[in-house]
C-alpha cells in the first residue's frame, strides 16, 4: 500500500528482491522509493518528510544543502566558523563538527523553533532577512537505521542527547531533538533536495547550495562508503559508478543526481539562495568567502575571512582531526580511508578507465541537454 506525502511524493516500499538487486538491504526497515523523481531514501524516511515539509525556522538558522560528498563539511565549517569563530577563539570549535553543525536531515517542529530570543544582539543586524544553508535534508535518524548501528545512533550522539536532552524520547529523532536544543543562531545541514522541502524556504531563509563536478563526487562518496565499516559495503569502483549513474546508489540514499542538482540551479535567481560550485571554491576561496560573507551579511573584515580561510583549509580540518571518533566508525589501521581524504580537484583522473570517463560523459552530456548549466570542464575531452 503505498502513501502520499504532504509534498505530494507518492511512496513505495522496495520489496527485499528490489532491495538485493540494487545491492544494499542493511536498513532495519527496508528501502523506499520516492516517484515522481525517483528518490531511494531507507525506510524510516517517511517518519520525517511530512515534518520536513511542514518545518518552522529560526530567524538566525543557517541551512547548508548539497548532494552528498560535494563539498557539505567543508561549507559546514566555513560558515560555522565565519558566525561564530572569526577570531578563532571559541572553545567550541573544539567539538565534532557534526555535532555543533547538526544535520538537519530530520526536522520537527515544535518549542525552540522561531525562538530569536537566544540570538547575539550584535548578530541581528547582519542576518536580515532569515538564513538557512541546505545541502540535503536525509536525516542522520534515518541512517541510524542501519543494521550494524543496531537501529540506534551512535554513542557520541547518545551521550550529547542524553546531556542536551533531557527527558526526551529518543524514538522521535537523535538528531531532530540536538537541533532544536541547540543554541542560536544554528548552522545546519542536510542532503534532501528543494523538492521535498517546504516550496516557500527560498522566501523564508538563505540557502547556500554547493555544487561539484559529479565525477569527483562519485570518487569521494564511493570512498566515504568503504571507509565507514557500518556500511557492509563490497560494490567494486566501476560497479558502483554505473549504480549512480543508473540511480540505484542506495547507500547515500540521495539518488538521482541530476535533479538534485537542477533543481537547485534553475532557483539560483532567487535573492535567497547562492549557488557555489566545489571548484571555484578550490580555485579562489577569498573570492568565494567574499560572496558569502556579502550574501548571508555577516560583515566580516578581511582579516577575519582570511582567519576562516586558513582555518578552514582541508590541511587544517584534517590535522584536527576526523568529524566523528565513535568506535564504530574506526578502521583497523591508519593507511585505511579516512573521512578528510585529499580534498583536490579532478582526481577522478586516476580512477576512472578510459571506458567509464567515456560513459561517464555521455551521461553528463545527456542530462544537462536542453539546460543553461554548464559543466563542460568536468568532461574528460
Amino acid at each position: 500500500m503505498s502513501k502520499q506525502l504532504l509534498s505530494g511524493h507518492v511512496v513505495e516500499e522496495l520489496t527485499k528482491e528490489e532491495q538485493k538487486a540494487i545491492g544494499f538491504n542493511n536498513f532495519v526497515h527496508g528501502i523506499v522509493r520516492l516517484k515522481p523523481e525517483g528518490w531511494v531514501y531507507p525506510g524510516t524516511a517517511p517518519t520525517f518528510l511530512d515534518r520536513i515539509y511542514n518545518m518552522e525556522f529560526r530567524p538566525d538558522d543557517v541551512l547548508i544543502t548539497t548532494f552528498p560528498k560535494s563539498g557539505t563539511s567543508w561549507m559546514q565549517e566555513i560558515i560555522w566558523t565565519m558566525v561564530h569563530n572569526p577570531k578563532l577563539d571559541n572553545p567550541k570549535a573544539q567539538e565534532s563538527l557534526w555535532l555543533r553543525s547538526p544535520d538537519f536531515r530530520c526536522v520537527g517542529t515544535g518549542k525552540g523553533f522561531g525562538d530569536s530570543e537566544k540570538m547575539p544582539s550584535d548578530f541581528l543586524k547582519y542576518i536580515v532577512p532569515y538564513i538557512i544553508v541546505l545541502p540535503s535534508l536525509s536525516s542522520l535518524d534515518i541512517m541510524f537505521d542501519l543494521k550494524t548501528l543496531g537501529g540506534k545512533a551512535p554513542e557520541s550522539y547518545q551521550k550529547k542527547f542524553r546531556e542536551q536532552c533531557p527527558g526526551k524520547n529518543e524514538k522521535e529523532g537523535v538528531t531532530l531533538h540536538l537541533a532544536d536544543a541547540e543554541p542560536s543562531p544554528r548552522i545546519l545541514k542536510s542532503h534532501y533536495p528543494f523538492t521535498l522541502m517546504p516550496k516557500d524556504v527560498l522566501d523564508r531563509v538563505k540557502v547556500v547550495y554547493v555544487a561539484r563536478n559529479p565525477k569527483d563526487m562519485a570518487i569521494s562518496l564511493f570512498n566515504n562508503f568503504k571507509m565507514f565499516k557500518v556500511f557492509e559495503f563490497e560494490s567494486e569502483k566501476e560497479e558502483y559508478f554505473k549504480d549512480i549513474m543508473n540511480n540505484k546508489m542506495t547507500l547515500g540514499s540521495y539518488c538521482p543526481y541530476w535533479p538534485h542538482v537542477k533543481e537547485a540551479w534553475g532557483k539560483r535567481h532567487h535573492p535567497n539562495l547562492l549557488f557555489l560550485f566545489y571548484e571555484d571554491m578550490k580555485a579562489d576561496i577569498m573570492k568565494e568567502l567574499g560572496r558569502i560573507n556579502e550574501f548571508l551579511g555577516t560583515g566580516l573584515s578581511q582579516e577575519s575571512l582570511e582567519n576562516v580561510a586558513r582555518h578552514t583549509s582541508f590541511s587544517a580540518m584534517k590535522s584536527r582531526g576526523e568529524p566523528i571518533t565513535d568506535p564504530v566508525f574506526d578502521k583497523k589501521d591508519d593507511n585505511e580511508v579516512r573521512f578528510f581524504r585529499k580534498g583536490t580537484t579532478g582526481d577522478w583522473k586516476n580512477h576512472f578507465s578510459p571506458e567509464m570517463q567515456k560513459e561517464f560523459d555521455q551521461w553528463i552530456k545527456e542530462n544537462l541537454a536542453g539546460s543553461d548549466l554548464s559543466l563542460s570542464w568536468a568532461l574528460a575531452e
